[in-house]
């Protein structure tokens, strides 16, 4: 007897949750050695670098002594059992004191430490990337692709990437802060050159016959910069002219001087125009005492308070805690195939997460997705039709689609999701039950609304729409170091891993039983 479209589709996600569990095994145990991470507590500049002959006698050392002399018993069992790996990882940053200059020719005497990384180090991390690769929905090539959906909000996350951004903040800071205090009469000059050019068809006639008459009194005017006065000074002397409208003879001389004065502000400073008209605003706010943004804006009706309890229902959550909300529907699915809803439901929010990929569609966005029809399921691409605006979606989620639609063209029209009503209703209780077993006792349930944000990588928070879409489009302050992503992306994609099946250096014979 043949299989109902229900029964191959449950059988079809326990092939992916069964291809998964076997991929993250396979690359557990590959990873399943002792890694020895030698670091230099010390920037030393001059001295002769590391030889491998070195580098190799050191790491021999190591891998000898936590054999014999480590401080725990099951430290020893483990470094007598397992393989090593041994790296060299720079430290991005050093401390003033700890950074030194040669003068001469010195002997050095060059300290190195080691930190030592355990298997199960790892596991934390390797347990994130399978409830990852869950929401990406993939077949088994592509595995670890769903890294490209997160690694820039993890490495944005790393301690080293928040140094970096603290230490370049506090850098252009002081640039800014010391041209600030520079000198604004040579720019003052230039401007009024620039304003009593030679006369062309677009020059201010009030400025030739000033220059012609009395040039000394364009210096009376109120945004004139005094002798000993900084730039900071003479910037907010021109915003203060601006706000009272003073000197409105003098408009074109103004302009060409504050635009002068902003060009000095930002020398040297790697700032992009956003950047530098958010500076000026917040500095325009905090001189005038209010905020430029509700000045400007009319006075309107106020709307009635959210319910908190709904506004956090609807939040975003993080990207374990939606995996492990599919992969509950998914697991009641495969335990029961007549529960057809438990499958559709999986279906739909894994749709969701992959329209919060790829850009919100609007509040309609879930209406449209319970009432996707066959024809909406493309054959050819990996695309899904949804309200006539196509998605792209993982080749492993199309073939679930594909199951729903069954072995037709899709002709007739009938709804993929047929046991969910239209409304949501169905698929908003099944939600809350799913939550009050999952998430810790009162915490908030989690609405189909919280799945077209994307999910994020701070467990246990609830993000808003417009946190999370803030978060998507900032731009680093440093570039993103994937480092540690890259390794392990390299990792999950390498079929033969025979180099790490023995140590990076052979170490010699231990002499211990």
């Amino acid at each position: 007897m043949s299989k109902t479209k229900h029964q191959k589709l449950a059988s079809l996600m326990q092939d992916m949750l069964q291809d998964l569990e076997d991929y993250h095994l396979r690359v557990a145990k590959q990873l399943n050695l002792v890694q020895l991470h030698f670091y230099e507590p010390y920037a030393l500049f001059g001295r002769p670098l590391m030889k491998l002959s070195a580098l190799h006698a050191m790491f021999c050392t190591y891998y000898i002594n936590l054999q014999i002399l480590a401080s725990s018993s099951s430290l020893r069992a483990i470094c007598r059992e397992l393989p090593m790996l041994g790296a060299i990882i720079k430290r991005p940053v050093y401390l003033t004191s700890e950074c030194f200059v040669s003068s001469g020719e010195e002997a050095w005497m060059v300290p190195w430490r080691v930190r030592v990384v355990l298997p199960e180090d790892n596991q934390s991390k390797l347990e994130r990337s399978q409830a990852q690769a869950l929401l990406y929905c993939p077949l088994p090539d592509e595995i670890s692709n769903e890294i490209d959906w997160f690694e820039k909000a993890m490495a944005a996350d790393s301690l080293t990437h928040q140094f970096l951004s603290i230490i370049e903040h506090e850098r252009r800071s002081a640039i800014v802060r010391k041209n600030l205090l520079k000198n604004p009469c040579s720019i003052w000059e230039e401007a009024k050159e620039r304003w009593h050019a030679a006369p062309t068809e677009e020059s201010d006639p009030d400025a030739v016959y000033d220059l012609a008459s009395e040039p000394q009194k364009v210096d009376d005017i109120d945004f004139a910069p005094a002798e000993g006065q900084s730039l900071a000074l003479a910037y907010e002397a021109v915003m203060r002219s601006i706000r009272t409208r003073s000197c409105r003879h003098r408009q074109p001389l103004r302009t060409i001087y504050k635009e002068a004065l902003e060009r000095a502000m930002f020398e040297d400073v790697p700032w992009d125009d956003a950047e530098k008209t958010a500076f000026l605003k917040e500095w325009k706010s905090n001189f005038f005492k209010q905020s430029e943004a509700i000045s400007q804006k009319p006075t309107k009706t106020p709307k009635k308070p959210l319910k908190q309890g709904r506004w956090n229902q609807c939040a975003g959550v993080d990207d374990i805690t939606a995996s492990n909300l599919i992969k509950y529907f998914i697991t009641e699915f495969i335990a029961n195939p007549r529960n057809k809803k438990a499958g559709e439901i999986a279906c739909v929010l894994l749709i969701l997460v992959w329209i919060a990929q790829e850009g919100d569609n609007g509040p309609l966005a879930i209406p449209k997705v319970l009432q996707l029809t066959t024809k909406d399921i493309a054959s050819e691409d990996d695309t899904v039709v949804i309200g006539r605006v196509e998605t792209i979606v993982s080749w492993g989620l199309k073939q679930l689609l594909e199951c729903l639609r069954g072995k037709g063209e899709g002709k007739r029209g009938l709804r993929l999701f047929a046991s969910l009503d239209p409304s949501g209703k169905a698929l908003e209780r099944a939600l809350i039950e799913a939550s009050k077993k999952i998430l810790p006792e009162g915490a908030s349930p989690v609405l189909p609304a919280a799945f077209l944000i994307s999910p994020h990588v701070y467990q246990g928070v609830r993000m808003s729409s417009a946190q999370r879409n803030a978060m998507r489009s900032a731009k680093p302050i440093v570039p993103l170091r994937h480092m540690s992503y890259d390794i392990k992306k390299a990792l999950l994609n390498i079929k033969e891993r025979k180099i790490l099946k023995k140590p990076l250096f052979k170490p010699p014979t231990p002499f211990f039983e």
